[in-house]
């Protein structure tokens, strides 16, 4: 949703996914080159999943990882298809 950062944060639009199980990936040199969307930059990216981390604690049965990868702003197909084999 365009704009919807305006308005929330970071943690608060990634903890209404919960309890469903969910996987984070982020290219480590996304935010640095300033390409794609910028969801989780490395920067704060482990700060951020602490807080979501949290919410998802409330839900005995939830499952929520974040994965840096290397590379900008792409398709890790090998990190989904395990999380998909997994959950899905």
């Amino acid at each position: 949703i365009p704009g919807l950062l305006k308005y929330f944060d970071q943690e608060s639009i990634g903890s209404m996914i919960a309890p469903k199980p969910v996987f984070y990936s982020n290219g480590a040199e996304e935010s640095k080159a300033k390409i794609g969307p910028g969801w989780i930059n490395t920067e704060d990216g482990q700060e951020t999943m602490i807080e979501i981390e949290e919410t998802y604690k409330l839900f005995s049965s939830s499952y929520v990882e974040y994965m840096e990868h290397p590379g900008g702003h792409e398709f890790n197909n090998e990190m989904a298809a395990e999380f998909f084999e997994n959950y899905l």
